[in-house]
């Protein structure tokens, strides 16, 4: 082989390791995002509504237990 085609396929593999990693950031990103965003959900609906755990009934704003 020579030497420029070495070359050329050095770069074409370089080209696509790169846009491969762009793809794999942008997945990152976008399930960090819809974590973040369902978190934020599940925070929300439980600060709502009181928890009911058994017979133990956790009211969020005094903290009492009946």
């Amino acid at each position: 082989m020579e030497i420029s085609v070495l070359v050329s396929d050095i770069f074409k593999l370089k080209k696509y390791v790169k846009y491969a990693n762009e793809i794999t950031d942008d997945v990152i990103h976008s399930t960090q995002f819809y974590i973040k965003y369902t978190n934020r959900a599940i925070l929300v609906n439980l600060h709502h509504r009181p928890l009911k755990l058994g017979r133990l009934i956790v009211l969020q704003g005094t903290h009492e237990q009946l």
